[in-house]
């Protein structure tokens, strides 16, 4: 299925990734197309939407454009991700006044005064894009697909980190014979 990110209205976007889970199908291919952004909280809806099927439906998603910010949470939500060749991704700058201080009455507050709700939801973004990626070290910069693959984020990465961070419920299974070195009877070990 394609998400057209031209697509403003959040309703409407919202109705097809619904529609594309409607059936719980066992895997779906999501392709993004379009100019590579989305308001901050039409992406945190759609991620949202996407997490809520995990387990159920295995996701993939191809970025065939260039993504930034909320688009970038939307493509990190699949279980698998591709790109085009020559697309990229971008986190923008953390601004500095993003830093609040909290309301001990209650700690997950923010004071309207202090940012606006755009600053919010993007604040909720970065939170959520750092699970994947280090938000301090990347934020400011276009990453490219040789980039991204040092994160094992992309399904042609052969050296993947991502089984080191989130391995396997499962216990390995005992090497074969034929996983195991030959070695000569002579040599020392």
């Amino acid at each position: 299925m394609h998400i057209n990110l031209a697509e403003k209205n959040p309703s409407r976007l919202l109705n097809s990734l619904q529609s594309a889970f409607e059936d719980e199908p066992d895997e779906i291919t999501i392709e993004l197309i379009g100019p590579g952004v989305l308001y901050h909280d039409t992406a945190l809806m759609l991620h949202e939407e996407m997490k809520s099927h995990a387990g159920v439906t295995r996701v993939h998603v191809r970025a065939r454009t260039c993504l930034i910010d909320g688009a970038v949470l939307l493509w990190l939500a699949a279980d698998t991700r591709s790109m085009r060749d020559d697309t990229w991704i971008q986190v923008n700058e953390v601004p500095d006044d993003l830093d609040f201080t909290v309301n001990k009455n209650y700690p997950h507050a923010i004071c309207t005064s202090d940012e606006g709700p755009s600053k919010t939801d993007f604040r909720t973004i970065l939170k959520y894009i750092n699970e994947f990626l280090p938000v301090n070290e990347i934020a400011g910069f276009r990453l490219f697909a040789p980039d991204i693959r040092e994160f094992g984020l992309l399904e042609d990465c052969e050296d993947s980190l991502t089984p080191y961070f989130f391995p396997d419920t499962e216990e390995p299974l005992p090497p074969t014979p034929q996983d195991r070195p030959i070695r000569n009877s002579k040599s020392k070990i």
